[in-house]
């Protein structure tokens, strides 16, 4: 439920194109234009610079994507696939450039590129390992034997050939020769260590680590080159399964030629806009139907469309937007205004409370199944099943018939005092009024307090949450902590709407105390942004008392007992025909005839003339009584540019 959410955009076209576009918003139906301001023209243009700026970037990209992906699949399938020029038809360019970007082909390549990156780099890694480790292979001995023990040391590494001589001292073997290189393994006493590091050194001794390897090196380069031969497995693998790309290299030039085409275009954009020969207008459009529009546009060489951000200065118009059952309820809304864009809409929010007045005021069962019949019956006839009149009124008489039921009405006392029907029912309000008065006292504290609570949210959603806790909030606790009070003690029963206190004596001093800091928080900050404290007190003690205060609030609980007058009126009406049809029902031969005429004539025109008074009181207390405690309103319809007939239906 709500309101629909609105994008706010410029359209930009030349003067040439100028009627088609028009036709085209216009039989769309999805633009609402509004008027420029003459400080927007330059905002307008540094827009359209930007967006032109921003798809001329996006479409580079896409050059760049497509680019790499048939350089990649060209290289698979030899160069000849990009040598001169594909052959395509106009019918063809057109509907491959409708297309979208080719993403599944790309992001493959993409990611298979990745992919094949990182297991070339992998395979460079291998290839050092193996490189480390390959003059080593005819080690017999596995790595981690190679440790010192309690009076031994283990020393392995490389020394130049021509320095293999100078070893006569020393106990070592050796592992290879290549390159100029001896590598060998030297095993001594620890009590020699020292000396024979200082005369390894001498014979430029280059150390190596084994600590962090396992197992015989051969082994180890084995696992390297295993590793490697998968890695260079999978890219083959890639490779043959990309070649079956080779067919997407056609489409893949043809998005090349368009994206480098579309290009060009933006650049001319730019120097229709410098020269004057372009009309640009400012509009709302439904956010959900902007691709629509958007389509039809983008489509065309001669226009653009883009899309702003909505400024604080801004007022969105305004469409409302609910599911069907609350949709009958905008027809009231509308009546009032419409809501302002950021603020909840009401439609909804009153749905219920006016549906349950509409049925107050009747108060009879037998007249909510007429008024629904007739209306079913009128719309299943002319097939005009969505409007929100008949809607409204079809909704309000099953509520009618509910509330009807409860109140024992049924075309007044018809069937209970004339064909003696006995039907469950809660109370008669012609028997027991004040209960019908506590029923719709009951209600208006009800929708009162929702008010006051959506008022409390909607500031909160505005971010006022120093406004938020120091009017709405107050005053619900005030009022809410008065209604304990007096449901607390004999006031509810001095009044007649209850036979004992409702609530325990022991919530009073907590509900008094309540009040207090609520009534203190209304007189200091119910004016806050008045600096004269003297003078913010003398507004608080108002706004506390007179302006919107106690008497205020007291005004607007009474006014629901005009639920209660329409309610007994109808019921009282209903009776009274009843009567006067059976008196007529003595009169020989035709008083049978007169008897029915003014029961049917009699009740149709009580239906009739209550249910008008029924919608409009119940409305009025929407308006004044609920919409005062949270609706601002203000909003500007949404209505965008279509075709309108008076005269033919067009199909």
């Amino acid at each position: 439920m709500g309101i629909a959410k609105m994008t706010k955009v410029y359209v930009a076209f030349t003067s040439r194109s100028r009627r088609d576009i028009f036709s085209i918003l216009q039989d769309e139906g999805l633009l609402h234009i509004s008027r420029i301001k003459g400080e927007e023209s330059e905002e307008i243009k540094k827009h359209i610079d930007e967006e032109r700026k921003n798809q001329i970037q996006f479409l580079n990209q896409n050059i760049s994507r497509i680019n790499t992906a048939i350089d990649y699949v060209s290289k698979l399938n030899g160069a000849h696939l990009t040598k001169g020029k594909f052959v395509v038809s106009e019918e063809e360019y057109a509907r491959i450039a409708k297309r979208k970007f080719p993403e599944s082909v790309v992001e493959r390549v993409e990611r298979h590129t990745e992919r094949i990156s990182h297991l070339g780099n992998e395979i460079k890694s291998l290839n050092r390992e193996i490189d480390f480790y390959m003059p080593w292979k005819k080690l017999k001995v596995a790595a981690e034997e190679i440790k010192s023990t309690k009076n031994t040391m283990f020393f392995i590494g490389m020394i130049p050939e021509r320095n293999l001589g100078m070893l006569d001292n020393l106990a070592y073997e050796i592992v290879n020769k290549e390159k100029g290189k001896v590598y060998l393994l030297f095993v001594a006493h620890k009590d020699s260590a020292e000396e024979i590091k200082s005369e390894l050194n001498n014979l430029e001794f280059e150390h190596v680590d084994f600590d962090s390897t396992k197992g015989h090196i051969s082994h180890v380069i084995e696992e390297f080159e295993r590793r490697k031969l998968m890695d260079e497995q999978e890219i083959r693998k890639i490779h043959e399964e990309d070649k079956k790309l080779v067919g997407e290299i056609r489409t893949l030039y043809i998005f090349l030629d368009y994206y480098e085409n579309e290009i060009r275009k933006l650049e001319e954009e730019e120097k229709l806009l410098a020269t004057n020969r372009t009309f640009v207008i400012s509009g709302w459009v439904e956010t959900e139907r902007f691709p629509v529009l958007g389509g039809k546009l983008e489509a065309r060489d001669d226009a653009t469309i883009i899309k702003t951000e909505i400024g604080k200065e801004d007022n969105p118009p305004i469409k409302l937007k609910n599911n069907p059952l609350f949709r009958p309820f905008e027809i009231l809304t509308k009546l009032y205004g419409m809501p302002y864009y950021y603020e909840l809409d009401p439609s909804p929010l009153m749905s219920l409370f006016f549906a349950a007045f509409f049925g107050l005021c009747l108060t009879d069962a037998g007249y909510g199944i007429v008024l629904s019949g007739i209306i079913l019956f009128y719309m299943l006839r002319t097939k005009t099943y969505n409007n929100k009149l008949l809607n409204l009124l079809f909704i309000g008489g099953l509520f009618t018939f509910v509330e009807g039921w409860f109140l024992h009405g049924w075309f007044g006392d018809l069937f209970t005092n004339y064909f003696h029907m006995s039907i469950p029912y809660w109370f008669d309000p012609l028997k027991n009024p004040m209960a019908f008065v506590s029923l719709a006292l009951s209600l208006g504290i009800v929708q009162i307090l929702v008010g006051i609570t959506i008022g409390f949210i909607e500031k909160i959603r505005s971010k006022d949450y120093l406004d938020a806790f120091t009017v709405p909030f107050a005053w619900f606790m005030l009022l809410t902590s008065i209604l304990a009070i007096v449901f607390a003690t004999n006031t509810i029963v001095s009044f007649g709407f209850a036979s004992k206190a409702l609530l325990p004596a022991g919530i009073v001093p907590i509900a008094e105390i309540i009040i207090l800091i609520a009534s203190v928080d209304i007189i200091l900050f119910s004016n806050r942004h008045e600096k004269n404290w003297g003078f913010r007190i003398f507004l608080g003690i108002l706004n506390l008392t007179i302006i919107s205060g106690l008497t205020s609030y007291l005004g607007d609980l009474l006014s629901y007992i005009r639920l209660v007058a329409l309610g007994l009126v109808t019921a009282g009406i209903a009776v009274a025909i009843n009567k006067i049809a059976f008196m007529t029902l003595s009169i020989p031969v035709i008083g049978i005839v007169f008897t029915v005429i003014i029961l049917v004539g009699g009740h149709l025109f009580n239906i009739a003339i209550n249910s008008l008074g029924g919608f409009v009181h119940s409305l009025r207390l929407q308006y004044v009584e609920y919409f005062s405690k949270f609706f601002i309103g203000g909003g500007i319809p949404f209505s965008p540019l279509k075709r309108e007939t008076k005269h033919i239906l067009i199909k």
